[in-house]
């Protein structure tokens, strides 16, 4: 049995490193569907609609963070690939590469935490512009939630930082372990105070409290400290900022800021221009769409610091039969998940209303599940060429993004749900799909001079 199952996690390509993100990701997909639940028990379709459009609001981070956490992972792997443990938190070897090493670390802790700090009022001031002009007539108490959830995810920016580090260091099965924890945390913690009937005050405490419980784990298990010593390193050779790191920043913050125009702004213009029930069912929606998007990445996701490393030692044969193995088993796993998704929302809709009335109707999930799959597909490529610390997807993020924003605010003034999710898939799903493609064509042949990839 035991030898069965090895093999068969080979050919699925599952390392502890993925088993453990799928769990997490596995239990982010279950807690989303348990949440849903509890909110058609303890929630009203109003306060569902601010429930959702909280955490699309909350995505305007990426405006702030400008892309610096994503690209963490790959200069630290990048110099990392040239050094090694001398033990357990020790890291030793070319003087020149732990340097730069130490640099990096320190310029993005200390970019973090600031841009944390500002980020807060920011939450703050958006929350109240926005909420006390639409829908504030409903009397949804939504002030101290929306406080709770701005510092924590003001909180888990700094977090993720340490956890983007740690995995540029490779050590993705303890970080891995360490948002499973996370998110075991906060799903007990929701579903208690949903039940201590704390309705909307319970997503942001038990967001808190889950962050706050990761970070002490983080500090006990020692991998704090590794960055904590990396920070105090006297660096001898630097990163040169402006040079290396600003012109890929630059173009991943556009292209992250492209990604929420594309993926979040929908539920809060739906808010507000159609309702807080509407907003509501496309939060569900997406929420569970995500929740299998993220599942279907996890083949990727952890292998950042694998691509980075092997790009770094040109080994692109080795970066190339990864990527076909990983992308394969991801697009299955989309596709597999969107299907059995359609489905339950079929049955609930037939058979208990209450609840699949919380969801979009069946056509426009299809839509965005065929959105989804492009997604999954074009993340995959983003992880590829990316790994060679460029961005040629620059400017097709920002011209899809640009036309996927306004697209969405004239659909939703115009238009129905239908309608509205057929436009957002012909933008994102036909025309940015295949953009990304050609684009990914051309790119991995110029860099890697392989042609072959099926």
């Amino acid at each position: 049995m035991l030898k069965s199952f090895k093999s068969f996690s080979h050919k699925a390509g599952l390392d502890a490193s993925i088993l453990y993100t799928i769990s997490s990701r596995f239990i982010q997909s279950v807690g989303g569907i348990l949440t849903l639940f509890l909110i058609t028990r303890f929630l009203n379709t109003n306060e569902q609609g601010y429930y959702y459009t909280f955490g699309s609001i909350l995505s305007i981070q990426v405006f702030l963070e400008l892309g610096l956490t994503g690209i963490i992972t790959q200069y630290v792997a990048h110099e990392f690939a040239h050094l090694k443990w001398k033990n357990s938190s020790e890291i030793e070897g070319d003087a020149y590469h732990k340097s730069r090493l130490a640099s990096i670390v320190k310029f993005g802790v200390i970019w973090m935490i600031s841009i944390s700090i500002f980020l807060f009022f920011v939450f703050l001031i958006a929350g109240q512009l926005f909420f006390l002009k639409y829908n504030n007539e409903l009397g949804v108490r939504w002030q101290l939630p929306w406080m709770f959830l701005s510092i924590s995810t003001c909180l888990i920016v700094i977090i993720n930082l340490f956890f983007a580090i740690l995995e540029g260091l490779g050590k993705i099965k303890q970080v891995t372990q360490l948002r499973l924890l996370q998110q075991v945390l906060q799903l007990v913690f929701i579903g208690v105070f949903f039940v201590f009937h704390l309705n909307l005050l319970a997503g942001g405490i038990a967001m808190l409290l889950s962050t706050l419980i990761t970070s002490i784990a983080l500090v006990i298990s020692g991998n704090l400290k590794i960055i904590f010593t990396l920070f105090k390193f006297k660096m001898q050779w630097k990163i040169n900022y402006r040079k290396e790191v600003l012109p890929f920043q630059f173009k991943i913050a556009l292209g992250s800021m492209s990604g929420y125009l594309i993926y979040q702004l929908i539920t809060p213009v739906l808010f507000a221009t159609q309702g807080v029930v509407v907003a509501g069912q496309m939060g569900a929606t997406q929420a569970c769409l995500n929740g299998i998007l993220i599942i279907s990445l996890s083949w990727f996701s952890t292998k950042v610091a694998l691509f980075s490393s092997l790009v770094a030692k040109h080994k692109y044969r080795m970066l190339n039969l990864s990527y076909k193995k990983n992308l394969l088993i991801s697009v299955a796993v989309c596709i597999t998940g969107i299907m059995f998704f359609i489905v339950t929302v079929w049955i609930m809709r037939q058979f208990f209303p209450s609840m699949g009335n919380r969801f979009l109707t069946i056509v426009p999930i299809i839509f965005l599940g065929l959105t989804q799959v492009a997604s999954v597909i074009g993340n995959a490529q983003a992880y590829y060429l990316r790994s060679f610390k460029k961005e040629p997807f620059f400017l097709s993020s920002i011209i899809i993004g640009l036309l996927s924003g306004t697209a969405t605010l004239l659909s939703s003034k115009l238009l129905g749900i239908t309608e509205i999710t057929m436009v957002y898939f012909i933008v994102n799903g036909v025309i940015g799909f295949v953009w990304g493609c050609i684009i990914f064509k051309v790119r991995a042949y110029e860099w890697t001079k392989i042609n072959r990839w099926f």
